[in-house]
């Protein structure tokens, strides 16, 4: 159960902890991070096989690759609660792409094609600010006027 928890928390903190591990590469943000871990990599693979978020597309001796969707930001284990945390990570699920790479005692997790997406409307009498079920991509949410800048809020406020 613990090595399930792992997997989830290495994609739910895309939303909130570690930001120190996004990276922009060509006008795309990036989640990067490596492991010290005695996980194997057909451990890691059955764990991501059997959890039913992950859809394996490729994988080969030292490499896995595919997609995930419907993830939760986990705040509290990130250490933030709901009153600090951005509304637009509350109400969203997290989807993307992803690469485990191995290595002897390591693995990094690269997170890329980040998207969130909205469970329900967010509006007052005046503005809707969220509509149900719509996309947002990392990259209109994070960067400034589509450079390769983050905007000043992204790796601040969770």
């Amino acid at each position: 159960m613990k090595k399930i928890l792992l997997i989830f928390i290495l994609i739910s903190s895309v939303c909130l902890a570690q930001t120190e591990n996004f990276e922009v590469r060509n006008r795309q943000i990036e989640w990067v991070k490596v492991y010290d871990s005695n996980l194997t990599y057909d451990k890691i693979y059955r764990l991501l096989r059997q959890n039913g978020k992950f859809t394996i597309a490729d994988s080969t001796k030292n490499s896995i690759s595919g997609t995930f969707e419907n993830i939760d930001a986990d705040f509290r284990g990130a250490g933030y609660s709901a009153m600090g945390t951005n509304v637009a990570v509350l109400n969203a699920t997290t989807k993307g792409n992803f690469v485990i790479d191995f290595k002897e005692g390591k693995y990094r997790v690269s997170l890329k094609n980040l998207t969130n997406k909205t469970r329900s409307t967010l509006a007052n009498s005046a503005l809707t600010l969220m509509d149900a079920n719509s996309e947002y991509t990392f990259e209109f949410l994070g960067l400034k006027n589509a450079s390769d800048e983050f905007n000043n809020t992204f790796k601040t406020n969770p």
